[in-house]
Order: structure tokens, then C-alpha cells, then sequence
């Protein structure tokens, strides 16, 4: 949970910041993905690419540590998304807010 709620919080600032630019529409889409796709096929598409394809990370065993990467990435996207999603909105909300407004234009 700590693995997608932290990172979610960062993407989503990040998109709210950079409202109405590619990083905005990046961070969005990811989030969207991140919905939309279910943690086990999220997990099967990782073990695919990432531990076949490009030989990255062992998909079968209880060796060790990386192991348990890929599960984590696959549990941790829908947290992400959801963090991410909410921060975004949040915070456009707010910045878009009168005190924020009127403290840009005492500012310039």
C-alpha cells in the first residue's frame, strides 16, 4: 500500500501542477491504466515482458528479494491510480481556488 500510495501522491501533484500540458495528459492516462486493469492480468502482462522478454526479474521461485518485485508492481498499481487520481483533482480544486488566485495577482 505504502509503495503506490506514496508514489500516487507525487504523480498526482505533479499533474495537477503541470495542469493542461503532456504531463498532465501522461499522469492521466497512467492512472486510467492503472484503473482499468486488474492486478493478476497487470501481473501476467509484467511477468510477460519484464521477466521473459526482457530477462529482468525471475518470474517463478521463493529465492529472495527480487522475486518479490514484480507482485509488488502488479498490487501496487491500483493504489497508484486511485492516489493519484484523487491528488490531481484535489489539487487543481485548490489551485484553481479565489485565495490561491488572489494571492497570485498580490504576488505579480
Amino acid at each position: 500500500m505504502i509503495l503506490g500510495v506514496i508514489p500516487g501522491i507525487l504523480v498526482g501533484a505533479l499533474g495537477a501542477i503541470k495542469k493542461n500540458t503532456w504531463v498532465d495528459s501522461t499522469t492521466t492516462i497512467v492512472s486510467i491504466l492503472g484503473i482499468s486493469i486488474p492486478s493478476f492480468v497487470l501481473a501476467v502482462i509484467l511477468q510477460y515482458y519484464v521477466g521473459l522478454k526482457l530477462g529482468w526479474f525471475p518470474i517463478a521461485d521463493w529465492g529472495g528479494f527480487s522475486y518479490t518485485v514484480l507482485p509488488t508492481i502488479a498490487l501496487a498499481a491500483s493504489p497508484f491510480a486511485d492516489t493519484a487520481r484523487f491528488i490531481r483533482t484535489e489539487m487543481v480544486d485548490v489551485l484553481n481556488s479565489d485565495y490561491i488566485e488572489l494571492a497570485t495577482a498580490k504576488d505579480e
